[in-house]
């Protein structure tokens, strides 16, 4: 049985939440407000957490980021259509995935579903070296010689889409379509900003350009970029 934490301010929406979740064979908690979903995250273990940005007390961006100081299983982040901006922070923060309101609850189980069966969900951990580089694939941190980074998950997920194929350049539209499990249509501003906050983590520790950007192409990652320095 999955465990989710439903965190929003509409009372109407969260009772909804729990007679349908329910019945899809979840457990699940809720709470209207932020403080309380941070007392809940340290006391039980949660497989995803839905979590809205208008919250009473702290707003779901400080939530979000307070979360990934504790977990790292995904987060869904909810929040109006218009408010693109808003998205694109939640996801710089640490969140995994947004839906847009109004949401159908059969869309939001199906990206509930994809988040924790994602492609390294049951993937047995293990640390993978390149170089001077560690990746440990079961808590999605980076080390490279005495320095540690730790990833959100879909940014862990770039990474090992990268780092499959050393030198193979991604399409916009391959790391979408493996990530976000969907079409790029408009959402390219979102798909840079991950690969960005990837990058910019990795040269706070090596001070090298492990992954690239091949101009109106996409992305590579390379095993030796001082060959390419």
């Amino acid at each position: 049985m999955c465990n989710l934490l439903f965190v929003d301010d509409d009372e109407v929406l969260l009772e909804e939440a729990k007679v349908y979740f329910k019945m899809h064979g979840y457990d699940i908690d809720v709470t209207p407000n932020g403080e309380k979903a941070l007392q809940l995250i340290q006391s039980k273990g949660y497989d995803c957490i839905i979590l809205d940005i208008k919250l009473p007390d702290i707003d779901g961006f400080e939530v979000c980021e307070k979360m990934r100081q504790f977990i790292s299983k995904p987060i869904i982040m909810l929040s109006n259509y218009t408010e693109f901006d808003d998205r694109i922070y939640g996801l710089k923060l640490g969140a995994d995935d947004y839906v847009c309101k109004p949401f159908s609850f059969e869309e939001l189980n199906m990206r509930i579903q994809l988040r924790i069966q994602g492609n390294y969900a049951n993937r047995k951990p293990e640390v993978i070296h390149i170089g001077k580089l560690a990746i440990n694939t079961g808590t999605y941190q980076v080390i490279y010689e005495d320095k540690c980074i730790d990833l959100a998950r879909i940014e862990f997920e770039i990474l090992m889409l990268l780092i499959n194929q050393p030198g193979k350049i991604y399409s916009y539209e391959q790391i979408y379509d493996a990530i976000w499990k969907e079409p790029l249509n408009k959402s390219r501003h979102t798909l840079q900003a991950r690969v960005a906050d990837v990058r910019l983590k990795l040269n706070s520790i090596t001070h090298k350009k492990y992954i690239q950007t091949v101009r109106g192409k996409g992305y590579r990652f390379v095993d030796n970029p001082d060959k390419d320095e």
